[in-house]
């Protein structure tokens, strides 16, 4: 029996094409895999990441985390802080590193101490000084270190005299304020800084560059619990004042005398309720406007009145 021809579709009307079976496919689309680096889709190396610093290749994140030659301690950056740390000998000295090139003078002077000192000295370049110390304003500089230690509250207290003033600082967390306010104490003339053990912005390489090296100079105390400390303050008959929003006291009208401790609060909280319940006067800095200074600036005010009496009396 001959085979009948396949019937003819009429036109216009088509069979759908055969179905595939196809595996679903979880997450995303896999590409064709680069030899080079096994990635999917477009090559990985060719993105830069984020945050890179200049001169590092593409796809080499930056990290403070890079291996550092020498082993512990801290890396001190910048000239004045530098400068300072080995003028006052508040630390412990590992090794100093110089960006390759001709130098300022006051590096040179740098360079003779560390010289004198015996600190191993060793040229970089300022991707390497930029590596050591995590950050691209060191100035040419690293100095490798142990960490700032504090003294305790307890020689504070040894060292009272008529015309001390010092600072105490509550809960202020942020590097950069914590290191404008040790210079403005430095310029001004306060005796010391005291923090709190906790809750503290901490005494790091960039706060010591925002003090321009000040914390390297100026006498920095610990205190296990500032509301304690402060109290021990006023039972030996030594006043405290409390910088507040809204105090009772403008500071033009407030004349110190004797012994005397300025608190400064958190950034954003001010002074906790204890601590200013610690305080024998409430400071306020008169303004002309509903805004107002953040704390490095109010310590600065501050301190520029409040030292002034004393200077007064040094020289009248």
């Amino acid at each position: 029996m001959a085979r009948q021809p396949p019937e003819k579709q009429p036109p216009g009307k088509q069979h759908p094409p055969p179905k595939q079976n196809r595996k679903k496919q979880y997450g995303k689309p896999q590409g064709k895999r680069h030899p080079e680096t096994q990635e999917t889709g477009k090559r990985e190396a060719e993105k830069p990441s984020r945050g890179t610093p200049r001169g590092l290749p593409q796809g080499q994140p930056r990290t403070h985390q890079t291996p550092k030659p020498g082993g512990g301690g801290v890396y001190l950056y910048g000239v004045s802080p530098v400068e300072s740390a080995l003028r006052s000998a508040k630390r412990i000295l590992f090794e100093l590193w110089i960006k390759e090139g001709r130098h300022t003078e006051r590096v040179e002077q740098l360079l003779g101490s560390a010289r004198r000192q015996g600190l191993k000295i060793s040229p970089a370049t300022h991707l390497t000084l930029e590596n050591l110390c995590g950050s691209s304003t060191h100035q040419g500089v690293v100095l490798r270190c142990a960490p700032l230690a504090m003294e305790d509250e307890s020689a504070l207290m040894e060292r009272i005299n008529p015309r001390t003033l010092v600072v105490a600082l509550d809960e202020v967390e942020d590097p950069q304020n914590l290191g404008a306010i040790a210079r403005n104490c430095l310029v001004f003339g306060a005796q010391g800084l005291v923090l709190p053990r906790r809750h503290s912005a901490p005494l790091s390489p960039a706060a010591s560059k925002a003090s321009a090296g000040a914390l390297e100079i100026l006498p920095i105390y610990e205190a296990a619990n500032l509301a304690r400390f402060l109290e021990l303050w006023r039972k030996n008959g030594y006043s405290v004042v409390g910088a507040v929003m809204e105090g009772d006291t403008p500071l033009d009208r407030f004349e110190p005398d004797g012994p005397l401790v300025v608190v400064l609060g958190n950034e954003g909280r001010g002074l906790r309720p204890l601590v200013e319940k610690s305080c024998d006067v409430r400071l306020s800095i008169p303004t002309g406007s509903d805004l107002s200074l953040n704390v490095a600036s109010a310590s600065a005010v501050l301190l520029y009145h409040l030292t002034l009496p004393y200077k007064n009396r040094m020289n009248p």
